[in-house]
């Protein structure tokens, strides 16, 4: 029992090492906080929270089923991929391009708990937790 805890300790720091530029923090956060500029801080850390929940199950199912039901739906790898990108680039237009019909602080109505978590998956959990990294290694597990 001993020497199983010996080696998932020298394993955890390469788990840890190996998703961190999946998720990829230090570039999410901006991007987090220029699609929240609305929120509360109270709402920003319960967005924040939701974020990091799901992002965490979609990674387990992405790594896990993925490739599933990519087959299920007949959805090619590549597909994905130009999707995901065109995905990212119009998230990131419009956080260039902002555009003055967006709420801002002063007119924004506070969500309940549960708008929270409904709005919380898209576009917030797909654009800040998952990077073009975390996109070619669910696609590269969903290959096998």
């Amino acid at each position: 029992m001993e020497l199983q805890l010996i080696a998932a300790g020298r394993v955890v720091p390469f788990v840890i090492a190996a998703l961190l530029p999946i998720v990829n923090p230090l570039s999410s956060a901006p991007i987090f906080l220029a699609m929240t500029t609305w929120c509360s801080a109270d709402m920003r850390q319960a967005l924040a929270k939701r974020i990091a929940v799901n992002g965490f199950i979609l990674l387990l199912v992405s790594i896990f089923i993925g490739s599933h039901i990519l087959a299920f739906f007949g959805i090619s790898l590549p597909v994905v991929q130009v999707g995901g990108g065109l995905l990212v680039a119009a998230a990131g237009w419009r956080l260039l391009d902002p555009r003055e019909d967006q709420l801002t602080t002063a007119d924004a109505t506070p969500w309940a708990p549960d708008e929270i978590i409904r709005r919380a998956f898209y576009p917030l959990t797909l654009l800040t937790s998952h990077s073009g990294a975390g996109v070619d290694i669910r696609c590269h597990y969903a290959r096998r």
